[in-house]
């Protein structure tokens, strides 16, 4: 149903709320913001990745994200170990537009210990910008203007509605589904 879901509808941006990571002796705030995250991901890896995160993968070339403002994470490392980081430091300083701090993200899970794990994802991330909604390159399923994701919207619980904020629909850059098993393909 996911699968069906994704194609027909699009796929799902929502947020996890701020993000507060201590990067030596700083307090970075990174502020919630409607997202759609994906990975680039090496073979070697898919196994790790498919346990973590499922095994249903929709693959889109780089241009999809690309003309929805993508770009790679920057990560950093942090906790009371962790060097000051310039470079997150002076953007978190120097940015307008905080939301852009939502293409930084940790090298790890655990504060303690520098294990890399989140790196090893490569991850990419499309974030909101009114642009992307008025372009139709995201769609606000709570419009009803926007009658088929409206419906959508409406046919889900109210715990799936509370996490979904947009919907980007899949276009000529779509490139794979990949299969979790026999019986889906």
């Amino acid at each position: 149903q996911r699968l069906y879901d994704s194609v027909t509808y699009g796929l799902w941006m929502g947020h996890d709320g701020e993000g507060n990571f201590k990067v030596g002796s700083a307090e970075i705030t990174i502020p919630p913001t409607p997202q759609c995250c994906f990975t680039e991901l090496r073979l070697s890896e898919s196994r790790r990745h498919a346990a973590r995160y499922g095994r249903l993968g929709i693959g889109v070339k780089r241009p999809f994200l690309f003309q929805r403002f993508g770009r790679p994470l920057a990560y950093f490392g942090y906790g009371d170990k962790s060097q000051n980081d310039m470079f997150l430091e002076a953007c978190r300083a120097d940015l307008k537009d905080k939301r852009l701090l939502n293409f930084f993200k940790p090298m790890n899970s655990a504060a303690t210990v520098l294990n890399y794990d989140l790196y090893g994802e490569s991850e990419w991330r499309i974030i909101f910008f009114e642009e992307l909604l008025r372009q139709g390159k995201i769609i606000d399923p709570r419009n009803s203007t926007n009658t088929k994701e409206h419906a959508y919207f409406n046919s889900l619980t109210p715990s799936q509605q509370d996490k979904l904020r947009y919907l980007i629909p899949l276009d000529g850059w779509f490139a794979m589904i990949i299969y979790p098993s026999l019986s889906i393909k």
